[in-house]
Parts: structure tokens; sequence; C-alpha cells
């Protein structure tokens, strides 16, 4: 090289350090990294062998440009430790050299922090992400601001903490877009994308793909649509569309051979392999697996490691090959242990439980699940109060509470061990309803419910008080498997178990459980007969979604419908006969109370349980009360929730909102008639057309003790549609008129009761936490019950219905008992239609109204001079007077 001897004088080593340094970069910016490494270490011996060491601040901005060169050639040959090692000493000198708060110490903090995140060491990018974060706040730097957040948003994802991620990154694109910043823009919406697909909601993360997609094809980055096209094969993936999956993979990797991108590559390679296994071609998978693992310690990308050690782990282990699946998996593990990746971790834990499984070694299985779930909770603790995505990352875990349950469940059929069956529904119980529970525990001021830790299972056999008229049936299938345990009054827990031939035996060839309960029993509940009825559905059924389950609902409730002669050739429908005998007739002799409290699963809650049909055509209401909980914890949170203040007699009756402003909706007469004939047996004042605004309802639900809507109700998740407040002046929006679930949940409620009387407020998405939409919203909110519609309902038979409910209701009874005699007086005097009698369910607890005790009423008869009998001479129906008047002589 042209650099020899000790060059001794400053102005000859200035001069001869400022060349090399010179050269040395354009050496690199021409891909000779070598050479560039060779010049830059010359330059750097020069330096520490001249008398530039004498004077710090010129020696000390000498190693600094140095350092640069070493930080630079290092990471483009991706030796990301060497690079590190002078990244930490070129972040040194930088300090030396420039204010503790400079722009070029905070870009340099910066690039090290992105080094460390690819070596998937995130506690310390995260460390010098906030410092250059503070640096690029100070200076302005609006760009690495951004940047900044982008890169904390992709630390925290990794480390499980999904919502601070989509904190930083939302922070980082409201910067993108102030600064008009295309590419970052698409970048942001990208990592949205592999947020939302983590917290397993899928349509939100297809969208901000689809966003990020269309930026990049229009500003020509084709590196950052191919990553886009991977990441939306990977959530295709993860809802069982693997052909649309291949063909986005298939995208990706046209782009990426044809730019040389191989780190995209080795991402897009493993999602290849990963639909060859779902294909069942484990051995082809195995090959891209070891593909993709080759680039990734080729370039460097660790990032890819842990996924395909795991999908490794799983083709060997279907290979029959379980020492090479366990050892890949461990791996896995390992990577994941020392990163702090709890999402990884967890799929580990899961994946060697299964392995376990297939060697017969069941305790080293449960012990590999109970850590898999520790690792669930670890997830959910970050989510912090964040009730949605806490219900949709239970959707993508939930699978492994159910393993854990069913592994209890079938060594309890071998083994008589009592307490092994309550282990099992101990495990489901954490899982059902579990951000409900949190919900309700909050507005209870509760303590915190049952954990992960064996030693809070206790006392679940006492949930059911002694002295109760109920009996507890508590359901839960898996692929075709049907678990129910029975709890009574006696404070024992018995089980039976409904094997898979016997499900098979009884309903025919189903794949699973899953997809035949995804249908209602019937079409004719779906919608509404002509001619006699108006319709309080708020959309049309099929424009009510963007989510997968939901649409999928949809399209079932559309073609399904009650087994009649063109059915007979078809796949198995759940009939109500065939619902009976799947998870009735197998307790059916343990039902020795008159009233059945449910808790169901997943799609459970669009059965009318009320009209299961026997072997002999009677229905389940003929001789049982029923009432549904979502989970025991819940029930439990109810019953010991403290009596509130509120009056029995502080009613809110809605009927028929005026929607005269909206056109896609017609008054409903009939839903006037039936809230002007509640509130007038109840002696009040009801919210009708423009008075029953939604700002008017939001006002005075939290101190209602009885709430009647009798209204239209979305068919997505059973919202409801008010009065828009007057004048309207502007186009409207949905927030103006709509009673949504968000806007429940910020009430908090002291309701005894709500009845929700309009169409489909018994639906929502199906969860894994049972069902999301406004009944839950309401018992979250505080409610002790909800009332609500499981499909659109009649105007004249609601109008009987909720007559002959509130007939007996006012009079003391409970609200599963006023169900339960409304229903049979429907069967009985004109109804028979399972439609007409049987479409609402309740939800909660059995709660009972004294309006005799109201302090109005009763200062009215002290003033009047009248007794407790006198009651019945205001304004209710003669029948109605006459029952009242029976009840009252009990108190005479």
């Amino acid at each position: 090289m042209f650099i020899t001897g000790n060059v001794q004088k400053v102005t000859q080593a200035v001069e001869v350090i400022s060349i090399g340094a010179v050269v040395a970069k354009f050496l690199l910016k021409t891909n000779r990294v070598e050479k560039t490494i060779q010049l830059a270490e010359e330059c750097l011996i020069v330096l520490n062998n001249t008398v530039l060491r004498e004077n710090s601040k010129i020696f000390n901005v000498f190693y600094m440009d140095i350092s640069f060169i070493f930080f630079d050639a290092y990471r483009y040959i991706y030796d990301y430790t060497r690079a590190i090692e002078w990244g930490e000493k070129l972040l040194q000198v930088t300090v030396q050299v420039f204010e503790e708060s400079s722009d070029q110490l905070g870009s340099i903090a910066l690039g090290l922090a992105v080094l460390y995140l690819r070596q998937l060491k995130y506690e310390k990018a995260k460390e010098l992400l906030e410092k250059a974060l503070r640096i690029k706040q100070k200076t302005g730097n609006r760009d690495d601001e951004a940047t900044c957040y982008g890169f904390l948003g992709v630390v925290f994802h990794h480390l499980g903490q999904y919502f601070n991620s989509k904190k930083y990154v939302e922070k980082a694109l409201e910067i993108r877009k102030e600064i008009g910043d295309k590419m970052g823009i698409a970048a942001c919406y990208g990592n949205l994308g592999i947020i939302f697909k983590a917290l397993g909601e899928y349509d939100k993360a297809l969208e901000y793909i689809h966003e990020s997609i269309l930026i990049r094809r229009e500003i020509g980055h084709r590196q950052g649509e191919a990553t886009d096209y991977t990441n939306a094969a990977n959530v295709f993936i993860s809802v069982g569309e693997y052909a649309v999956g291949k063909n986005f993979v298939k995208k990706a990797l046209a782009i990426q051979n044809e730019i040389g991108h191989r780190e995209g590559e080795a991402s897009s390679y493993s999602s290849f392999a990963l639909i060859l296994y779902h294909h069942g071609q484990y051995a082809k998978a195995v090959q891209y697996l070891r593909k993709s693992l080759l680039i990734a310690k080729e370039t460097g990308f660790k990032e890819v490691e842990s996924p395909c050690y795991i999908n490794l782990g799983n083709a060997y282990a279907y290979l029959g090959e379980n020492a090479k699946a366990k050892e890949s998996i461990e791996k896995a593990l390992k990577i994941s242990k020392e990163t702090g990746n709890v999402e990884i971790q967890c799929a580990c834990h899961n994946n060697l439980a299964w392995v376990m499984m297939y060697e017969g070694n069941t305790e080293e299985s449960i012990s590999y699940l109970f850590s898999s779930i520790q690792n669930c909770e670890d997830l959910r603790s970050f989510l912090g109060n964040h009730d949605p995505h806490k219900v949709s990352l239970l959707d993508e875990h939930f699978p492994t509470y159910q393993t854990l349950s069913e592994v209890f469940c079938k060594r309890g059929d071998y083994c008589p061990r009592r307490y092994t069956l309550i282990k099992a529904l101990y495990v489901l119980e954490l899982g059902r309803a579990r951000a409900l529970t949190e919900l309700m525990s909050t507005q209870y001021f509760a303590e915190k419910q049952i954990t992960l830790d064996p030693q809070s299972w206790m006392g679940i056999e006492g949930i059911i008080k002694k002295g109760s008229n109920f009996t507890c049936l508590y359901i839960s299938y898996f692929v075709l498997d049907i678990y129910l345990w029975i709890l009574n009054k006696k404070q024992t827990v018995l089980f039976r178990h409904l094997k898979k031939n016997e499900t098979v035996s009884t309903i025919g060839p189903v794949g699973n459980l899953s997809a035949f309960l995804r249908n209602p029993p019937f079409r004719g509940c779906q919608k509404l007969p002509q001619g006699h009825c108006e319709d309080r559905s708020m959309f049309p059924l099929v424009a009510c979604s963007s989510s997968f389950q939901a649409q999928e609902d949809i399209v079932a409730a559309l073609r399904l419908v009650e087994l009649d002669e063109d059915d007979q050739e078809q796949e198995p429908r759940p009939t109500l006969e065939l619902l009976y005998k799947i998870f009735i007739a197998p307790v059916a002799d343990l039902l020795d109370e008159p009233e059945i409290l449910i808790v169901p699963d997943r799609s459970l809650y669009k059965i009318p349980f009320a009209a299961l049909k026997d072997e002999n055509g009677s229905y389940l209401s003929d001789t049982f009360r029923i009432r549904i909980v979502p989970s025991l914890t819940t029930h439990k949170l109810i019953q010991e929730r403290p009596e509130t203040q509120c009056n029995d007699r502080s009613v809110l009756i809605v009927g028929d909102p005026d929607v005269s402003y909206v056109s896609e909706f017609s008054q409903l007469s009939f839903a006037r008639k039936e809230a002007k004939m509640i509130a007038e047996w109840l002696g009040v004042q009801p919210l009708l057309g423009c008075q029953a605004t939604k700002q008017a309802v939001l006002e005075a639900m939290h101190s209602a003790s009885l709430i009647h809507f009798a209204a239209h109700g979305d068919a997505e998740r059973g919202e409801i549609v008010l009065a828009p407040v007057r004048p309207v002046n502007r186009t409207l929006n949905q927030d103006d008129f709509v009673l949504t679930t968000a806007d429940v949940s910020e009430v908090k409620l002291t309701a005894k009761l709500v009845v929700l009387s309009c169409c489909h407020s018994a639906h929502g998405h199906i969860r894994a936490e049972g069902v999301v939409g406004i009944a839950r919203a309401f018992l979250g909110s505080g409610a002790r019950s909800v009332l609500v519609a499981l499909w659109a309902i009649e105007d004249k038979a609601t109008e009987q219905l909720m007559g002959r409910f509130y007939e007996h209701f006012v009079c003391g009874e409970s609200v599963s008992e006023s169900l339960h005699q409304a229903m049979k007086w429907m069967r009985e005097n004109g109804f028979p239609e399972v439609r007409e009698w049987a479409p609402f369910m309740l939800i909660g607890d059995n709660v009972t109204f004294d309006f005799r005790k109201s302090n109005s009423i009763e200062g009215r008869r002290r003033k009047n001079g009248l007794g407790s009998r006198k009651i019945v001479n205001t304004v209710l129906p003669w029948k109605l007077k006459l029952l009242c008047f029976v009840e009252l002589l009990k108190f005479v």
C-alpha cells in the first residue's frame, strides 16, 4: 500500500490519514470491502503511531472517522459482531468530539441499535433507540425521530408487547404522514399489519398490508413490495387459505430473486415451507426450511432462524423423527430465551409438548403445556387494559389451553382421579370469557381471579351455592370430542365425555365440530317472513362484517335450513334434535333441578337451547328454565357483586328511535307500541322517536336498574340504532346514532337487567372468549343480566312474548322464570314455531325486581292514604292487575 514507515509530523499525518480515509470510503462504495478494511487498519496504525496522540481533539476526530469506516464495512459483509464492536467504539469517541445531545451522536446510536436488533439483542436495542429518540427530539430531526419510533415498535413486537409496539408504530406513522414520506408510511402500514397478525386480527392485518402494497407499487419500492407479499402470505396461511398464501409467496420470490434480496428469499422460503407442511409434504417442507436457514446464516438474518427451527421440528415430528424434532425446537427455544422473545418461547413449549405426546411422555407434555400457557399469560400482561387485543390474543393461543384440558380429561377417562377432571375445568376457565372477567373485576373492584398457579385452583365446586335450584352444565368441544361437566348444589363435579367415534355415529361424517356448529340450526330464523313483520335489523345480514369468522357465519346463515327432504343427501346439519343428542342427552340423567345454567363454548352461543328437542319431540324448555353464563368465574363475580343503591323503579325504556334522517332504516311502529306498553305497566315515561337520542340514552343508562330497548339491531354485533340529536344540519356518520359496544363499555352501569328487544342482539364475533358483541359490553360494564335475541324477531310474536314476560316479571317473579313462562304461553297460544317463541336468550344472573318498594310509589301511597292493594289501580291492564292483586294479598 502507499502508506509506509512512521510519519511523525502532524501535517503529514493529517494528510496521509485524510487521503486514506477518503480512498477507503470510495472502496466501500464500490463494494471492495476487504480493501476498505485493510486500508482502514493501516490508517489506524498511522494514527496510533504519530504525534497526533498528543492532540486528543484531532486524534478523536480521525479515530471517529476510521471507526465509522469499520462500522459500515462490517455491516456490509454481515459481520454484525465486529460491526457492533466498532459501533460501540464509535459511540464512545463521538461523545468526546460532539456534545452529548448532538444529532451525529443520535444517528450513531440509531445505527448501532439496528445492529443489536438484527442480533436479536432487544433490550440493548431498546436502550439505544430510546437514547437516539431523545436526541432526535431535541434536535428536531423528525425523519430520524420517526425511524426511532418505528424500530421501537419492532423491538416491542419481538418482546411480545404488542400494545406498545402498535403505539410506537402509530407515532412513527403520524410523523411520516406529516413530512410526506411515502416510503416511511408504507413501512409503518406493513409493520401494523405484522402486529395485528400477531394479535390474531387478520382482517386489520390485511387492510394495513394492502395499503402498504399500494404505496410501494406507486413509488417503485420493489423490495418493500416483496416483503409485503410475504407478510400477506403469512396472514392467509394463518387462516388456512393456503392457495392464496402460495400465490403471494410466488410473487414475493419473483421480485426477491430479480433484485437479489437474499434475506427476503429466506423469509419467503420459510413461508412456502409452512404451506407444504400444511399440505402434508413434510419432506419438501424440510428442504425449503434448510434452504431458508442457510441463507439466514450467510446473511446474518437471525430473525428467521427461530421460526424455521420450530417448523423444522414440526415437520420432523410428522415424519416420525422425534429426536430431530426435539433438537430443532430446542434450538429455537434456546434462541428465544436468550433474546427474550416470549411469543417464540410460547410456540416452542407448545410444540415440544406435542413431540412428548407422540413419544407417550404425558407428564413432560403437561409440563411443556403449562410453560406455554405461562408464556401466553405473560403476553396478556403486556396488553394492559386493552380489551380488543386481549380477545384477539386469546384466539391465537386458546388451542394450547384446550390441549392441556383435553390431556387432563383423557387421563381422567382412564384414571378415576376426580381432581384430574377438575384440573381440566380450571384450565378451560383460564381462557373462557377471560377478558370479560377482567372487565367485570375492574367494575366490581373484585380481587384477582384464578391464575395459572395451581394453588389458586380451589373451590370451583363451591361456585354453585348450597340451596341453589339450578344445575350447571359446562360444555367444551375440541375437534370431534365433546366434554361435559355438571356442577350442582351438592358441590360435586360430574363429568361425561362424548368421544370422536360416538360423535360421528350420532351426527354423521363431519371433519370437526367447529365447522359443523358454525351454521345455525335453521334458516327460518335468519330471514323474517314477509307481510306481517317489521325488520328490526340494522343492516342487511350479508353486509355486516369484515372478519373471517363473521364472513363464514354469514355465508352459513344464508344457506342453512331446518333439515328437510332436500337436505337429506347433503352433509350433516345441526338440527335441534342432533344438538340435543350430543350436548344434553349424555347428561340428561344428571339434570335434577328446575333450571339449567349453561356455560357454552364458542359457536354454541348461537344455539337456542330452550328449543332443543329430545327423542320424544319435547323441548328442553318444557321441563327446564334455561340461563347462560359466559364462564363460572363471571357467574361468581356477578353473585358476589356488592348491592347497589339503584332503585328498582329506576327504569329506562327506549322504543322506535327516530331514524328518518338515516335512509337505510324504517320506523318501527310495533317497537313503539311495545315500549309504550311496558312503560305504562311500570309507570314511567319512555324515550320514543326523536327523544330517543344517543346522548339522552347514554345519560340515562348509568343510573337505570332496568333498561329496555326496542329498536333496530346490527346483524354483526347487535349494536343499536338510536336517534341523532336534532337539528341535523350535516352528513351523519354512525357515531351520531349507533350505540356501539365501545359506547356501552365506557358507561359504568348499575343495571340489574338489560332487555335488548332488537334483531340479532345476541350476535357478535365468535371468539375463544365467547361472543364479542353488545351483550358482552353490557355485562362488562356492570349489568347483572342481559336478555338478547338470537335472530331477526317478528313484530306480533315479540309483542306477545314481551307482554307475557313483563306480566310475570312485574309481579316479582325472576327473569328466568318470567321468560320460561312467556315461552310456554307462546307455544300454547298460537305461536308454535321456534322462531316465534324461542328467539330470546338470558345471559347472566336470575334477577328479580320489587317494584312495590319504590320510594315514589310508597310516598304517593302514604300521601293518598292508600294501602298496598291500591297499587293495582294505576295503569296496569286488567289481567295484570288481577295477577298483581293476588300476589300482593300475600303481603297484606
